[in-house]
Parts: C-alpha cells; structure tokens; sequence
C-alpha cells in the first residue's frame, strides 16, 4: 500500500488561541512549528508513509522552513476542508492517503502504521481526540468521502461514513488521539514521552496554570 501523509498546517501567527491564557503568542507560533516538526519526524520513521506535505498559507513559508524531502501545498483561499480535499485530488487512484493532524506530541511511528493497516477496503480509518476532534483519516483513494474537519467533527465522519455505507474503524486510544489545544492538554505532558522538539518545549514552560474566572453571564 501506497500511503502519502498530508499535515494541514494553518498561519502559524494564530496558531494554538486555545492556549492565549497560558502562553506568549511566540510562545504558541514556536510550540505549533515544534510539535510539526516532531510530526514529520515521526512520519518519516514508519514503514508505510511514501510522501509527506504540508497544507498552508504562504505566509509560513517566510517563518520556518521544511525538512528536506517535504512538499509544501498552497492552502491559498478556500477553506481548510476544501484545500484538504484539493491536495488529495493529486493523490494516484489505487494509493491511500493519511490526513494527519500536527499538533499531537506523543505521536508513535508504530500506531502510525497499525492505523493505516487497520483501514477497510474501500473504507477509512477515523482517530477520535477527547473532545471529539478527528486527529488523523486514512482512505483509499476512491473511497467517495467528505472531509469535515472542525470542532466535534469526529461524530460528522462517522455520521458520513455509516449513512453512505463506508466501512470504518474508529482508533480512541493511540497517540494518534492525543493532541494539545488547551493549558491542561500542555501540562498533562511527559516530556519522556514527547518528541525530540516538544519535549525541550514542554521543558521551558512553568507547570502550573490558574484558569481566569468566567465573567458572568
């Protein structure tokens, strides 16, 4: 099986808002291109993946660089879900394709590999975060599918898949599940357990974090 990972990767300068409260907005933009980085490391270890790009603005071009070996895809106007849906249209008939997320830390060349084995015939692969994200898809190209990345969007892909009759796995416990978009995601890490590049991250933080109180309603 031919698999070609795509990483969609937003304008770094509004990466991880999620994180506003706790970190500096250098801060976030470095934690995002880290955990990237330690992505496409791990991406380049596993026995399945044959290619890897990264789907963005142009603006980051000027902010960090790629490893050699990496392709860049212009996210340019449309949305996420349709720059998404317009990288895999280049994808060959007959090979498979991984959508996979760049924010997870503890990311597993192994899981990598068992998730994209544990794909259907002409079916996908669904990883499932906590709050109900969908971290990673693999689907053979051919597979009729709709990407719908977002909040909660793991219940849209599955709702999708079993009304259109697609077969499915779900993954809710692997690495490929585990991913930071709040202070309590960032503290809850091991940086035994993160990669190279977020683990020195997770490293300079303080370890504690005070939520600020809601203003009434």
């Amino acid at each position: 099986m031919t698999v070609h990972a795509l990483i969609p990767f937003g304008a770094v300068e509004r990466a991880k808002t999620r994180l506003g409260a706790f970190l500096s907005p250098v801060q976030r933009q470095t934690l995002a291109v880290v955990m990237l980085m330690d992505v496409i490391g791990v991406l380049q270890t596993t026995s399945c993946v044959a290619s890897i790009a990264v789907i963005g603005p142009l603006s980051n071009r000027k902010l960090f660089a790629l490893p050699v070996g990496v392709r860049s895809i212009l996210e340019g106007k449309p949305s996420l879900n349709g720059a998404v849906a317009m990288a895999v249209r280049s994808i060959p008939d007959g090979d498979s394709v991984l959508v996979i997320h760049a924010d997870l830390p503890l990311l597993d060349a192994g899981d990598i590999d068992a998730f994209v084995r544990a794909t259907p015939a002409d079916g996908v692969s669904l990883a499932k975060s906590a709050d109900g994200g969908t971290p990673a898809i693999c689907s053979h190209i051919g597979t009729a599918w709709q990407w719908q990345f977002g909040p909660r969007s793991f219940y849209l892909h599955r709702d999708t898949a079993s009304k259109a009759g697609i077969p499915y796995v779900v993954d809710d416990s692997s690495s490929l599940t585990i991913d930071v978009d709040t202070p309590e995601d960032l503290l809850a890490l091991d940086p035994a357990f993160c990669g190279t590049q977020t683990a020195a991250f997770v490293q300079t933080i303080t370890r504690t974090y005070t939520p600020k109180p809601r203003r009434p309603e």
